[in-house]
């Protein structure tokens, strides 16, 4: 029943710093059976993990996702890795090869998304959802099908076995029943049995609804009236009058707020036209009229912050002007009582006159002084004091007339006039101290009134001139700040107007609609067409309902049928498989028998005396009709011609050294027919598998470096 074209397996594996794998590796997967021998923690789950996340993903890697606990904390890059997590699986397809590659960021997290990309022999590449689309044509398998027919995990094997679900998913697909149970299945969703109760249901309400109909009318009308009552429309006047009224109002308010404003009115309806029309274009009329307010707004407010800017640089000017005036009349005030500084200044160059002839004056009166001490110390220390040492006379009042010559040339009188010199000279200069700061505080008031006429002058438009021009100018911008805010004003009472008036408006329209519904008679509800469209989609409904049904029944039967004819053949594989593993010891003791009710089918694993075999096996007997259930299962897939290769992690668990040999003749079996990759401890399997005769079969010993930090891949044997 498949329609793949090829049937696809895997070549090779390539994995840079997935999970305990750091750097790159390499792991040829084209001979018909492939074994990784190592010990734990040498990196041989690392591997297998690899190729189910390169396939599923997420799936494979989370615990709610892939149903292994083991999975619920892991980390996917290797530890310390700086660079991408990369995992490709080379594929075997009709042309050539195909590179499936799977990659995830460093530092990714976890929610994001990995780049997936497909390359096909020749030059396409799919990305992202066609790269699952291709695998779901080519009948490659989706996580669950994986679950049950491509792998062996120890957390999922028994599932294999025990689950109801999944035992008979598997051996449906061992008896090539995949489509028919999946028709089956997708019936059952359907819930054909509710889909007919739905229908009745949906009738029911119908007719409920049809009565509800019949009082709705009313209901809605006193709703409606009492909306407008506590609008101020009284139900008496609600009428068609009412309409034509409020609608001429509101369209002639309209027509004026938008000459007012200044916005196109072209568009505005006419008072006869259709109210629906009228109440579509109020409210795009609404946004129209925002748009313009807020635009008159703005204009006001620089218009308005404009004047008052003006108006305070001109207030700033008085003050300034009256220092200016007051420093010109203190500077004449001091001009007048003190005179110019040039006249200042002359006198105080006639004090300085003055006082070098007294300074002169002074070192003359100095030095005769000097003479005359010096004489009257020679006179009183002669050996005749009344005698005169220069002409040798007798001179009794020498000394009285020399101190009254000393007395004569004193400094008092001199210094007094010295005094009264300097003390003239400094008044000289107080008063031209004052003159000049006279002058610099009236040329600091001048600069400063200059200053703010230069600002006045820049803030307004050129060839305005000052005085009368300036107050002309801000009295003519004051009114249009009024007239601008008198508009802004007007827009926003219209505004508030027009949402009620569109109000009242749409609730006349609805309350005249729900008049005329009123008046309809019971049977026009039901002769409606949407009436009449709900009718027919349930009759179809309903027929529909009984056609999925007999659907339903149709493949249970055709399953039930082709179940016999291949049920036989399905024993002799499970049981072939079984007994290989435990030696030939349970040969005949496993056989599947369908399980029939109204709804589906069944199938379970039972003894020769029909007993479930989940109760009559030990331990590594029921691991060996797992692994049996899987082989068979590939088997039966391959035998179909569907894609199928196996993928074993330790499958020699819990088994003993018997079953170990007997399962690697197995694994040798099912290799001729689907390729697989097995995962064990050094020991009887790996002992048993190197020695083989499965054709193409390859070993690969996994170790760890000395320092423990990576894996090393080498081939035991060609």
């Amino acid at each position: 029943m498949s329609d793949a074209p090829f049937r696809i397996r895997p070549v090779a594996l390539l994995i840079e710093n997935f999970r305990g794998l750091g750097g790159e590796h390499s792991l040829a997967l084209d001979g018909d059976l492939t074994v990784l021998v190592g010990k734990n923690g040498a990196g041989k789950s690392s591997l297998l993990v690899a190729v189910e996340w390169c396939l599923f993903g997420a799936e494979a890697t989370k615990k709610s996702d892939s149903g292994i606990a083991e999975r619920g904390d892991w980390t996917l890059a290797y530890d310390g890795a700086a660079d991408d997590v990369r995992v490709t699986l080379e594929l075997e397809v009709e042309g050539g090869r195909a590179r499936l590659t799977r990659r995830r960021a460093a530092g990714a997290k976890p929610r994001d998304e990995d780049n997936v990309q497909l390359e096909l022999p020749g030059e396409d590449v799919l990305r992202g959802t066609e790269v699952r689309d291709w695998l779901s044509w080519n009948h490659l398998p989706d996580w669950k099908l994986w679950k049950r027919s491509f792998c062996q995990h120890q957390e999922l094997s028994r599932a294999r076995v025990t689950e109801e679900t999944d035992r008979s998913t598997a051996i449906a697909g061992m008896l090539g029943l995949d489509e028919y149970r999946q028709v089956s299945d997708e019936l059952k969703k359907l819930k054909v049995k509710k889909l007919e109760q739905r229908a009745e249901e949906e009738l029911a309400g119908l007719q409920k609804e049809y009565e509800r109909a019949l009082e709705r009318p009313a209901l809605e009308l006193r709703d409606l009236e009492g909306q407008l009552e506590r609008r101020g429309v009284a139900a008496a006047q609600a009428g068609d009058e009412e309409l034509m009224r409020r609608t001429t109002e509101f369209l002639a308010s309209t027509r004026e707020i938008a000459t007012q404003l200044g916005v196109d009115g072209s568009e505005i309806p006419r008072d006869d036209g259709p109210v629906a029309e009228l109440l579509a274009w109020a409210q795009k009329w609404r946004a129209e009229v925002r748009r313009k307010v807020d635009a008159l707004l703005k204009e006001w407010g620089e218009l308005s912050t404009r004047v008052q800017t003006i108006e305070a640089s001109v207030e700033a000017l008085k003050p300034a002007r009256r220092a200016e005036a007051d420093g010109k009349s203190a500077r004449e005030r001091l001009a007048t009582e003190l005179g110019s500084v040039e006249g200042l200044r002359a006198q105080r160059e006639e004090q300085a006159k003055k006082r070098a002839g007294l300074e002169d004056e002074g070192r003359r009166r100095d030095a005769l002084g000097k003479l005359l001490r010096d004489a009257l110390q020679v006179v009183k220390s002669a050996p005749a004091p009344h005698q005169c040492p220069v002409c040798d006379q007798d001179r009794g009042d020498l000394e009285r007339v020399i101190r009254g010559k000393l007395d004569e040339h004193a400094p008092d009188a001199l210094e007094s006039q010295l005094a009264e010199v300097e003390a003239r000279d400094a008044k000289l200069r107080e008063h031209i101290e004052q003159l000049n700061s006279g002058d610099r505080a009236y040329e600091a008031a001048r600069q400063q009134v200059r200053s703010l006429e230069e600002n006045v002058r820049g803030q307004l438009p050129t060839g305005t001139g000052e005085g009368g021009s300036i107050d002309a100018l801000l009295r003519t911008w004051r009114e249009e700040v009024r007239a601008l805010r008198e508009r802004c004003d007007a827009g926003e009472e219209h505004l508030s107007q027009h949402h009620e008036n569109l109000e009242i408006l749409d609730l006349l329209v609805k309350l005249r609609d729900a008049r005329a519904r009123a008046n309809a008679t019971a049977g026009e509800l039901t002769q409606t067409p949407e009436f009449q469209e709900l009718q027919r989609v349930i009759d179809e409904a309903a027929g529909l309902a009984s056609d999925l049904e007999a659907l339903g029944a149709m493949a249970r039967k055709l399953e039930d049928e082709r179940s016999e004819e291949r049920i036989t053949a399905v024993n002799e594989s499970i049981d072939s498989y079984f007994s290989t593993i435990t030696g030939g010891w349970e040969r005949g003791r496993v056989q599947v028998q369908s399980k029939r009710t109204a709804t589906k089918i069944s199938y379970q694993l039972v003894d020769q005396q029909g007993r479930s075999v989940t109760s009559v096996l030990n331990q590594a007997a029921f691991n060996a009709l797992s692994l049996a259930a899987l082989l068979a299962s590939a088997e039966g897939r391959a035998r179909l011609g569907l894609p199928q290769f196996l993928v074993l992690d330790d499958p020699g668990q819990s088994l003993d050294e018997d079953y170990q040999a007997g399962l690697a003749r197995a694994i040798a079996k099912i290799a001729g027919i689907a390729p697989i990759l097995v995962a064990t401890f050094p020991g009887t399997l790996a002992d048993a598998l190197s020695s083989t005769d499965a054709k193409n079969a390859k070993i690969f010993l996994l170790t760890r470096t000395t320092d423990g930090g990576q894996t090393k891949i080498q081939e035991a044997r060609a």
